[in-house]
C-alpha cells in the first residue's frame, strides 16, 4: 500500500524533525541547549561571522533562551565535547 503526504505536509514533518520550531523547553536555558546539541547530534562550530557564528544561530532556532556562552560551559562542566574535524561529539 502506498502512502503520499501532500507538500505542506512534507514541509511541517521535515521542519519538526529538526526541531523547528522548538517547543518550549521546561527547565534551565542550559539544559535545552545541551537538548538541542544531542536532538541534532552536532555543533558544526563555524568560524564566518555576518551577524553572529552559524552554530550561534542554529542552536538560538532550537533554543529560543540559548545564550553564546552555553557552549563554554557545556564544555567546562564537562557536559559536551566537541573533537572537530573528526565530527564526533560526544555528551557526557
Amino acid at each position: 500500500m502506498r502512502t503520499s503526504i501532500s507538500i505542506n505536509e512534507a514541509r511541517k514533518l521535515i521542519l519538526l524533525s529538526q526541531g523547528l520550531p522548538p517547543v518550549a523547553p521546561k527547565g534551565k536555558a542550559i539544559d535545552a541547549t545541551l537538548s538541542a546539541l544531542e536532538d541534532t547530534g552536532y555543533a558544526q562550530i563555524d568560524t564566518i561571522s555576518v551577524i553572529q557564528r552559524a552554530h550561534h544561530h542554529t542552536l538560538w532556532n532550537r533554543n529560543p533562551r540559548y545564550r553564546n556562552a552555553h557552549l563554554d560551559q557545556l564544555v567546562l562542566e564537562k557536559r559536551y565535547l566537541n573533537i572537530g574535524l573528526m565530527q564526533r561529539h560526544i555528551f557526557l
